[in-house]
């Protein structure tokens, strides 16, 4: 039996990031693109986490746990970064207001440059 991951129409992926909430199980796919093929990784970098807070209204992405010594800068658009205070790159995230960005038929986008992998690559 084929792999169904790579037998897509014209053996194409899917590639779909999806938030979802523990407390009620609702989710939502914040970004989805179609790629011909899926890089290897030859180490294994960060995994990102997503939670929302819905009493808070506040979707958290986050590389690593918070930690008292990360600085904190407002990127605009009410995203908060928290950042490696040793060499500034971005180990957190925090969009205020989450739902009601939902609930906008525009685009979000976050205000930053990522390069996304597959995670535990040989």
């Amino acid at each position: 039996m084929p792999n169904s991951r790579s037998h897509l129409k014209g053996g194409r992926h899917v590639v779909a990031i999806v938030v979802s909430s523990g407390e009620n199980g609702s989710h939502w796919i914040i970004a989805a693109y179609t790629a011909g093929s899926l890089p290897k990784r030859s180490r294994v970098g960060a995994k990102l986490t997503f939670l929302v807070r819905s009493d808070a209204d506040i979707l958290y992405i986050d590389k690593r746990s918070p930690y008292p010594e990360q600085e904190s800068e407002e990127l605009g658009d009410e995203v908060i970064a928290r950042l490696n205070p040793d060499i500034g790159e971005v180990e957190n995230l925090a969009v205020l207001f989450f739902s009601t960005r939902l609930l906008r038929s525009e685009l979000f986008e976050l205000p930053i440059s990522a390069e996304l992998h597959i995670a535990g690559g040989e």
